[in-house]
């Protein structure tokens, strides 16, 4: 236990199959250096299991195979294995196997291309063939060896479609947090940002119908968590079949706003929706029934009006919220307005310009509030003239910011981050979707 009780981090192991040889190394993964993890030694002892299309051998053994702490341990028993290397005997050169049943083990796993793409052949022919926890594990890292160049992205796309099979929720969950959280991030402010939403409709479409046809088994927590996030993201992607459930919804709460019970798996998606593909009045209309609304669906309604898609109605709107005493809206609700405008891809320039010409303002209001506001145009920088353009303006004003310039250096590498993805990933992602994506 010494390696996985007196060491940081925890391993990535890398596996490659020289016919039926397989060869281990492990190295140190840091979650808070990534980019240093190849540089970075370790060792431990790790038990192995494995799964594949056999059911001997070492397939069916409930007992694990160590690699030692030291790959060059020369022990040469049934149960150590020498030398870093592993005779798995019995498969064939077209045979995808798996390391770490179940994900039994806290580690990431890196294959060489070839079990990369027979890993996929299989999940796309019978996912159901590798073992649910093994799926969840291959999303995760497949994720994660993206994100840091260690897998072509492409790779990973590819992997992600067989889960339109898919009917456990761990590996939905999984799925889901990576192309919402990451790709839809990354991608929401690009000219590409129409065939990622056509390619992700694609992928959970066929999920949110059935699920949207299926009584909820509301002692189901798993599943009502992922059906909260589906309707979720699918309103993001404006998933035809979600906009019509959510359409008869506001209709349905528009004709009683007092007494209506918003169903709350679908949240302020009805509310953001509506907005999106509304005008002027749509958006007045609902910007006055904030005040005779619950404070559930108050928060709703903040978050809804940050989804128009007119740069002018999202400026009003930050306008009055902060500068109006007439405002329906009070003034600490602000910030959540402020975010619910920058996270729009509409409003990224929107809510940075309006910062940066009213700083003095904001500040007076409230300086948790306006250093606040900077973290976040910083999270959401994807180029390098934003970059620029917020690191002049924090300079030129410090006298705000001086007591918050650690932090902010902590945003300012995120932002850095986010551009670096962009130079790593974007190309590829777009041939992908060209090749993929029919218009």
């Amino acid at each position: 236990m010494d390696g996985w009780t007196n060491q940081g981090g925890f391993p990535i192991l890398e596996v490659k199959r020289e016919k039926n040889i397989l060869h281990f190394t492990q190295k140190r993964f840091v979650t808070d250096a990534p980019s240093e993890s190849s540089n970075k030694s370790g060792s431990w002892w790790i038990p192995l299991t494995f799964v594949g299309p056999k059911s001997d051998g070492i397939f069916n053994s409930s007992q694990p195979i160590w690699l030692p702490g030291d790959s060059k341990s020369t022990s040469n028993t049934k149960d150590i294995i020498a030398n870093g290397q592993l005779d798995i005997g019995g498969l064939a050169e077209t045979d995808w196997f798996v390391v770490n049943r179940e994900m039994s083990v806290l580690m990431h796993i890196n294959y060489d291309e070839k079990n990369w793409d027979l890993i996929i052949a299989q999940l796309k022919a019978d996912h159901t063939k590798v073992p649910v926890m093994n799926r969840v594990q291959l999303i995760l890292d497949a994720n994660r060896f993206s994100r840091y160049k260690v897998l072509p992205f492409a790779k990973v796309l590819d992997l992600m479609s067989y889960i339109i099979k898919e009917d456990d929720i761990l590996p939905w969950r999984a799925t889901l947090m990576f192309i919402w959280t990451d790709l839809n991030t990354f991608m929401a402010r690009t000219e590409k940002y129409e065939d990622f939403k056509i390619w992700a409709r694609k992928l959970i479409g066929e999920k949110y119908i059935r699920l949207s046809s299926t009584k909820m088994d509301t002692a189901n927590y798993g599943l009502k968590l992922l059906t909260v996030r589906l309707n979720m993201f699918a309103a993001v992607l404006g998933l035809p079949e979600q906009e019509a459930k959510l359409k008869a919804e506001f209709d349905a709460w528009k004709k009683s706003p007092e007494t209506y019970l918003v169903n709350p798996d679908v949240g302020f998606s009805m509310f953001s929706v509506h907005i999106r593909n509304g005008n002027r009045a749509d958006w007045e209309n609902l910007y006055n029934q904030y005040p005779t609304s619950s404070i559930a669906v108050q928060n709703m309604i903040l978050e809804g009006l940050g989804c128009a898609k007119d740069p002018q109605i999202l400026n009003h709107y930050l306008e009055m919220v902060h500068f109006d005493n007439a405002s329906k809206i009070e003034l600490e609700d602000a910030t959540e307005a402020f975010i619910a405008v920058i996270e729009n891809p509409v409003g990224f320039k929107v809510a940075k310009d309006f910062l940066f010409n009213n700083t003095d303002k904001i500040y007076q209001l409230s300086d948790t509030s306006y250093v606040e506001y900077v973290e976040y145009v910083y999270m959401y920088v994807m180029t390098e003239p934003e970059l620029k353009e917020v690191q002049d303006y924090v300079a030129k004003n410090s006298k705000y910011l001086k007591d918050s310039m650690t932090d902010l250096k902590t945003y300012e590498e995120e932002a850095k981050s986010n551009i670096q993805w962009h130079k790593d990933n974007y190309k590829e992602i777009v041939d992908y979707l060209s090749a993929n994506v029919k218009q």
